[in-house]
């Protein structure tokens, strides 16, 4: 009696079930799943062993870096292992290839301004340290700008939001100095109204954006987000950028929503900066009990995962600013 119940709920459910086997297809996902984590365990950055997996890891390393020169109250020597794991990247590159790519002359340049700010400071750090930064300048003298921090005024930081685009786009950078105030939610609406001018694929409109401004709430999730707690818990409001998978199909449309939460979020933020709201974008790369949880703070559907947040709030009067620099264009563009 019982296989004939489960016979007879297949047959009436045949629709839902064929979209579900799909989803198990040999032709499709399978295959794709596969290449998917073939690429990942082979390509990851977390190897280096090419001339891109090197440069990307100083990139990472150096941000962190970057954003330790521009808080207000620094903690002098800090950082040093990154440091460390910085000027070995470098030697360990020009040994191997022996150019000098931008990527390259940004991270010496960030470590030329910390070697800078520590000497003028008369602040000492390791011992061995200390010889290998000094090495690393003098071996590619030359070849490095300081990279300054800017400090500068919130009229100063707006002041291109009129002006043609490409000043306005040159003109926008992620702010970390929040003065703890709300940004009107009436701002913010216009804010989200105009992030809806960004494309999505067939029109899907899939991005679905959580605004936080609940203090006890928003530690919450910055806590589980990365522990940014220097800066993202002054965030009013904190968003929480999510895709509805409900909206994408499985196999070729797997990543669909990221992809359109992307374009999303970058319109969001540009928005942002048009209405004056300081903004700084956050990653979400969690495990499945952090996801869990997200999903239960928010009370999230099961049917949409979160992608990223978005720092908002009121800029300080004046404030640092990290310029993190840009690859050349000609380096990331092939025509064919």
């Amino acid at each position: 009696m019982n296989r004939i119940r489960k016979i007879w709920n297949y047959l009436t459910s045949y629709g839902q079930n064929k979209r579900t086997l799909r989803i198990l297809e040999e032709r499709t996902t399978t295959p794709l799943y596969l290449r998917h984590l073939h690429k990942v365990l082979k390509y990851s950055v977390n190897h280096k062993q090419s001339a891109e997996q090197m440069l990307s890891q100083m990139v990472i390393s150096y941000h962190s870096i970057e954003k330790g020169l521009a808080m207000n109250e620094k903690r002098y020597g800090f950082g040093q292992p990154k440091m460390r794991k910085l000027v070995s990247l470098c030697n360990l590159y020009l040994d191997t290839y022996g150019d000098y790519p931008s990527r390259l002359e940004d991270t010496l340049g960030v470590i030329a301004e910390y070697d800078q700010l520590h000497k003028e400071q008369g602040v000492s750090l390791r011992e061995d340290l200390q010889l290998s930064i000094d090495d690393i300048l003098q071996r590619t003298e030359g070849h490095w700008h300081l990279s300054h921090t800017r400090h500068i005024t919130k009229q100063v930081y707006f002041e291109n939001i009129q002006k043609s685009f490409a000043q306005f786009s040159a003109s926008r950078h992620s702010i970390r100095d929040f003065d703890g105030t709300e940004v009107p939610k009436a701002i913010m609406d216009k804010a989200f109204d105009l992030a809806q001018n960004a494309p999505s694929a067939c029109n899907r409109q899939a991005t679905r954006v959580y605004a936080v401004y609940d203090k006890q709430l928003i530690e919450k999730l910055v806590d589980l987000q990365n522990h940014e707690r220097s800066f993202a818990d002054n965030a009013r409001p904190l968003l929480v950028i999510s895709t509805e998978l409900q909206s994408w199909g499985s196999g070729e449309e797997w990543f669909g929503g990221y992809v359109d939460a992307g374009i999303y979020i970058m319109n969001l933020l540009y928005a942002l900066h048009y209405h004056q709201v300081a903004a700084i974008p956050l990653n979400w790369y969690a495990d499945v009990e952090s996801q869990q949880q997200i999903h239960g703070l928010l009370n999230i559907p099961a049917s949409q995962e979160v992608v990223a947040f978005i720092a908002c709030g009121n800029p300080k009067e004046e404030f640092n600013l990290v310029t993190s620099k840009r690859r050349k264009a000609k380096e990331i563009v092939t025509y064919l």
